[in-house]
């Protein structure tokens, strides 16, 4: 039997003998492509940090020191930040580079409190008239789109980017309640949900389907030469068309108000949920608090 390959020949080299950069790279190869975008950056922060030293020589104190020194991030940003170098760590001594894991003890900033400035706030999340302003003074059609798209599905910006033609369908049993078809997305996880697509929405959307004719594999959000665009591209796309209208906005928050409204609108959060493709309810609860209807203010006067 002929070799056509030396890996026919030499084992594979086990996980302990690769260099550090190469288990960098297998560690970052894990997540999708903005998670390892955001982690490559948050990386070399800390190497930058490091000042060249190897990740090997690291100690719990060399963390702590790096964690002092974003401590003008707000919590939330911080704790991501930590997380993802406490989970490089993890790896590297699961795959035997490191004798023991310096992140074990590092301290995460705690968020979800009153005062944790990366919560929602009326200032984040865009309201549905910046959004529709945002629609309005948007000069692309596929733009128009993507944006309608994100604020009235909830999806998200690798959801939006990931949508085919074929992920299409129509609903002429809703055409009743205002919905003219559906979506089927892929998100965290490689989980798949349906989310409904309202009439007015759905008859723009087959109409730039048939006006470029898009085939049932192309992307609904074509980037260049009609192929997949990349999660930067979505983003410029949302904050560009937000700046045009004096708000600050990305994909995200986007999605934090089409959650924030259906709620507000009388969504159950049951539907909410399972529509935003959230694990745990408790996520979409989060949510309800941003505008709350009752508190003790209601029974007190000055």
């Amino acid at each position: 039997m002929a070799i056509t390959h030396a890996a026919e020949i030499m084992p594979p080299v086990p996980l302990r003998e690769r260099g550090e950069a190469e288990l960098i790279l297998l560690w970052l190869h894990r997540y999708p492509e903005l998670t390892r975008k955001t982690y490559a950056s948050t990386l070399r922060s800390f190497q930058d940090h490091l000042q060249g030293r190897a990740l090997r020589s690291v100690t719990i104190a060399d963390l702590e020191a790096y964690a002092a020194s974003i401590g003008d991030l707000a919590p939330s940003t911080r704790r991501n930040r930590l997380s993802s170098i406490a989970s490089l760590f993890g790896f590297l001594t699961k795959a035997g580079h490191l004798a023991e894991d310096p992140a074990t003890l590092l301290r995460l900033p705690k968020v979800g409190g009153s005062d944790d400035p990366g919560n929602f706030t009326e200032r984040q999340v865009p309201e549905r008239d910046h959004i529709r302003a945002m629609v309005d003074a948007e000069p692309n059609e596929r733009n128009r789109l993507l944006i309608r798209f994100a604020y009235l599905t909830g999806a998200r910006n690798a959801e939006l980017r990931g949508l085919t033609v074929a992920a299409l369908r129509e609903r002429p049993d809703m055409a009743g309640e205002g919905i003219g078809g559906q979506a089927t997305l892929r998100g965290k996880g490689n989980k798949l949900r349906v989310v409904l697509i309202r009439r007015e929405l759905w008859r723009d959307l087959r109409a730039w389907i048939e006006a470029n004719a898009l085939e049932a594999d192309s992307p609904v959000f074509p980037g260049r030469a009609g192929k997949p665009m990349d999660g930067a591209t979505a983003w410029r796309i949302v904050t560009a068309a937000a700046d045009r209208v004096g708000v600050k906005a990305h994909v995200h928050d986007i999605r934090h108000a089409h959650a924030t409204d259906a709620l507000d609108g009388g969504a159950q959060l049951k539907t909410a949920q399972q529509s935003l493709g959230h694990a745990s309810p408790n996520t979409t609860a989060i949510y309800l608090h941003r505008r709350p209807k009752e508190g003790t203010a209601l029974f007190v006067d000055l």
